[in-house]
């Protein structure tokens, strides 16, 4: 069994970088995967979800790392931009983060993790009648 760990880079530009390493040799792999957060300084928050390790990755918007049915994913959050964030717990919300956002404190639950985060409904000034499709 071939045991792989990733290491995330935040960069200034708001850009996160995502390497697998070897954790038994220390051997880093030569390819990368970069993906563009926003335009704001990317910071990394180490945090639990459903009971695992995963990441918040905060720029002008919040990105959620972790590992899903045997695959690693990244998935935007639906949120306003989140200054700072931490794991949460009490007895009315056993597992969430404590979060700064536009001079707030915020106490945010993710509930089910692995489905769409993101979600947006856009009003339509006529109801369409029919759908064609447009090959190009």
């Amino acid at each position: 069994v071939r045991c792989v760990q990733f290491l995330y880079v935040g960069l200034e530009n708001g850009v996160l970088m995502r390497m697998s390493f070897n954790p038994e040799t220390g051997e880093i792999s030569q390819e990368f995967r970069t993906r563009s957060l926003g335009s704001n300084p990317v910071k990394l928050v180490r945090v639990k979800v459903q009971g695992k390790d995963a990441l918040l990755a905060l720029s002008s918007r919040s990105w959620l790392a972790y590992h899903h049915q045997g695959k690693q994913c990244l998935d935007p959050l639906s949120y306003d931009m989140l200054d700072f964030a931490w794991n949460f717990s009490s007895q009315q919300c056993p597992e969430g983060f404590v979060c700064i956002s536009q001079g707030s404190l915020r106490i945010l639950s993710l509930e089910r993790v692995g489905e769409i985060f993101s979600q947006s409904t856009a009003k339509l000034a006529h109801t369409p009648r029919q759908c064609a499709p447009i090959k190009g």
